[in-house]
């Protein structure tokens, strides 16, 4: 069962669109959880072919998936790069996000097992992940630094050691997935807010930023110094292929941003200024995540250097996707829009279908549009939707 023709250089696609050229066609991008894979590749009739979880850098069967579905794009991310000797130290079992084992996963979001559902990420952040009727949902754990009252408590804590990484392989393993360099790859940078209010807790944190600012300065400092020099180590490595650096912090919630517009400008804008300021002296595009109503920042990301914005969550009045293309659309790119609730209870491929077209139409005039979900789509999602929604003839201008 194939989508569609193979498209002959996705790298220019999704550039046209970043560079606000109509492209011929729409391009695309796939988020999913491990059993949404696993559910294609019976789909698409899949062999599995089998490897080394513990080393290699892309599962193989999942690439063929990409292929299938001729997604676009590629993501490499900071964690997949902690060199395993480092990982084998901590003595624990290393998987991903998902608990899909080691670093080969599309997700690649490393968690060091500490119990049943129980992790610790490679900054200390302990999650707890709740899986129930097909769906995961994952949350903060105790914070390691609940107890900091001092900077000097926030320097005296374990954090990662840059040198635990070793980018070499990155040339290698691009070559590897896209010989013909046609594909767009983007580098996970990390986040700078939310490992902060992770470490502390989240109403310590939000309260030291109001009368002990010092302490969340501190310890935002320390994170975008390791997550900067991180960055700069990848792109001494990474070859031209890396089109994209894309970093990530949720700073709103359905209905507001969760700190003012001062505390923002003041104690979070100057850490992801850094970033910024880094991907552009490598002449790379940004992208950026962050969910929530986030529009009162918008004017400022732009300015900032910010040229993708995602996820564009159509259930969130003031981020509806023809009001941000209307008002921001000639200066920004929008990645996502494809709401993964709609996904999965949509009740017929017609009603798909023309869900969207009607997106398109919103989003694609003058490029500046990359159609994907929202967020991974989850294990209750009909799998015929997912095939349509990637159908060649739906990206069709």
């Amino acid at each position: 069962m194939l989508v569609g023709e193979k498209i002959i250089n996705s790298k220019r696609l999704v550039n046209q669109s970043i560079q606000h050229a109509t492209p011929y066609q729409v391009p695309v991008d796939f988020l999913a959880v491990p059993q949404i894979w696993e559910q294609l590749f019976s789909a698409f009739h899949i062999e599995k072919k089998q490897f080394d979880v513990r080393t290699a850098f892309f599962d193989p069967n999942w690439e063929t998936v990409n292929g299938v579905l001729n997604n676009d794009c590629r993501l490499l991310s900071y964690d997949q790069f902690v060199a395993p000797a480092r990982l084998n130290d901590l003595d624990q079992k290393c998987v991903d996000w998902f608990s899909t084992p080691a670093r080969s996963s599309p997700n690649r979001m490393f968690r060091i097992v500490t119990g049943e559902n129980n992790m610790r990420d490679i900054w200390g952040r302990n999650f707890l992940l709740n899986r129930e009727n097909g769906s995961m949902t994952e949350n903060v754990g105790l914070p390691p630094l609940r107890s900091a009252s001092s900077k000097q408590d926030i320097y005296q804590f374990s954090w990662p050691d840059p040198d635990w990484w070793d980018f070499s392989e990155v040339p290698e393993i691009v070559s590897s997935i896209d010989p013909s360099h046609s594909l767009h790859w983007r580098y996970r940078a990390g986040s700078i807010f939310e490992v902060a209010w992770q470490l502390v807790g989240f109403e310590k944190f939000l309260l030291d930023l109001s009368l002990a600012p010092e302490i969340p300065m501190r310890l935002m400092g320390i994170i975008t110094d390791i997550t900067v020099e991180l960055l700069e180590r990848f792109l001494e490595q990474a070859p031209d292929d890396i089109d994209m650096i894309y970093f990530y912090d949720d700073l709103a919630s359905q209905q507001n941003l969760l700190i003012s517009m001062e505390m923002w400008r003041k104690y979070v804008k100057p850490h992801h200024q850094r970033l910024i300021d880094v991907a552009k002296s490598h002449r790379k595009t940004v992208m950026y995540h962050c969910d929530g109503n986030i529009h009162q920042l918008i004017p400022e990301f732009i300015d900032m250097g910010i040229d993708v914005l995602n996820p564009i969550q159509p259930d969130i009045s003031d981020m509806q996707p023809s009001i941000l293309k209307k008002e921001f659309g000639d200066r920004l790119c929008f990645h996502g829009g494809i709401d993964i609730c709609m996904l999965r209870q949509i009740k017929s491929l017609s009603q798909l279908d023309a869900y969207i077209i009607q997106r398109k139409k919103e989003m694609l005039k003058n490029g500046g549009y990359i159609l994907a979900p929202t967020h991974h789509i989850q294990a209750n999602t009909p799998i015929e939707n997912i095939i349509e929604m990637y159908q060649i003839d739906l990206r069709r201008i």
